[in-house]
């Protein structure tokens, strides 16, 4: 999930996208990416795809955004709602500030987890049964695109210790979004096979 100011800041949402933001946010979206084990978030146990794919049609949406509109100057950038319904009193921008600082928080820690998890699957798994098991299609059909995943995964940790090294919120939670809008496209093939 995206702030809405975190947006605004940088200039490159519609209303239609902030509006998709400020539902997602108070709906509590960002339950998906809480740890419920401390190692891997619910929505990795439960192989949810559809939170995953509405994940990436806003990250999408957002990269279409700043594709159509770059640096442009939009009335929220400035303090001034597109439409008066967007406006947020400033107990409502804080507490919405805070949830996208929690939000991010969880991502990065959640990522780093699976990253690790990944890592620890492919050294004590994936690498040591190659040799051991007779027949290389068995080793396929079970890790068939694990080597993949953690290429795409650590490509997204470089990007996302970016984010980590950041103390300012916003610039942390922007940092964060463009990582995953990056490698978009990767998500995309993974998302395929």
């Amino acid at each position: 999930t995206i702030s809405v100011q975190a947006i605004s800041r940088s200039q490159t949402a519609d209303a239609g996208t902030i509006s998709r933001l400020q539902t997602a946010m108070s709906t509590g979206s960002c339950s998906l990416l809480t740890p419920s084990s401390g190692r891997t978030s619910s929505a990795a146990e439960t192989g949810t795809r559809e939170e995953i794919q509405n994940i990436l049609k806003v990250l999408t949406e957002g990269a279409d955004a700043i594709r159509e509109h770059p640096g442009s100057s939009s009335p929220c950038a400035q303090g001034v709602p597109a439409c008066p319904t967007e406006a947020l009193s400033e107990e409502g921008e804080a507490k919405a500030e805070t949830q996208l600082q929690e939000c991010v928080s969880e991502l990065l820690s959640t990522e780093a987890n699976y990253l690790e998890d990944l890592r620890f699957t492919t050294r004590e798994y994936s690498r040591p049964l190659y040799h051991l098991l007779e027949d290389s299609q068995a080793h396929y059909n079970i890790f068939s695109n694990h080597e993949q995943l953690l290429e795409l995964h650590v490509k997204l940790d470089d990007a996302l210790a970016n984010a980590r090294a950041f103390t300012e919120h916003a610039s942390r939670a922007e940092t964060t979004v463009q990582a995953f809008i990056d490698l978009l496209p990767y998500f995309k093939m993974q998302e395929m096979t």
